[in-house]
This record gives C-alpha cells, sequence and structure tokens, in this order.
C-alpha cells in the first residue's frame, strides 16, 4: 500500500491530467513493484499528452507499467458529469433528478439514444 501512495505522488500530475482530458482508467494499482495503470484515452492527441506527461516526470519510466488506448467512441466525460449535477436554483423533485440520471447513464451505455 505504501509503494501506491509513493507512485501515485510521483506520477500525480499524470492523474490529475488523464481526470482532465476524460481518460477512462479501467485498472491503477501496483504490479511487480511498478505503478500499472491501464485505461481509455477520447482521442489520440489526448493519449499523446499523457505519455508526454510521463516522460516529463521520468524519460524511461521504470516504475510505471501504462496501457493507454484510444477509444473514440467514449464521450467525453464532462458531458455526462454536466447533465447528472443536480441544479440547487431550481425546484426539481428529488425523484425527477433520479430518473434524469437514470435516462443519462443508459445513453452513456449507448442503448438510450439509437
Amino acid at each position: 500500500m505504501e509503494r501506491l501512495k509513493e507512485l501515485k505522488s510521483k506520477y500525480q500530475s499524470v492523474l490529475d491530467l488523464i481526470k482532465q482530458r476524460d481518460v477512462v482508467l479501467s485498472h491503477l494499482h501496483v504490479q511487480d513493484t511498478k505503478l500499472f495503470m491501464q485505461g481509455a484515452a477520447p482521442s489520440l492527441d489526448t493519449k499523446n499528452e499523457v505519455w508526454n506527461q510521463i516522460k516529463a516526470i521520468d524519460p524511461h519510466y521504470e516504475d510505471l507499467t501504462a496501457d493507454i488506448k484510444v477509444d473514440t467512441s467514449l464521450p467525453p466525460l464532462s458531458i455526462w458529469a454536466a447533465r447528472l449535477t443536480p441544479r440547487t436554483s431550481c425546484a426539481v423533485p428529488q425523484s425527477a433528478i433520479c430518473c434524469t440520471m437514470s435516462l443519462a447513464s443508459r445513453g452513456a451505455k449507448g442503448d438510450f439514444w439509437a
């Protein structure tokens, strides 16, 4: 657990960039004493940004294994986050918010908007 904290701290700027650029991480753990991250970026440019940040921290990244693929079908997560954020300035019943969130999550999976 200590090794994970140490490596996450070292690569914190990469993790911040991943969050900002809507990269979806499926794995983030220590494997064979290295930080292992696996995920998908919404574009090749985003994937390259992540790799450039990794190399800026450690050009040889000997303590990191990163498998970042490009998946252009990923919608930017920020769009879904905006749709799922309850608005406190309007009087909407909680049941309507839950229904909206449910519909939006179905759209994220691609079966609602078809």
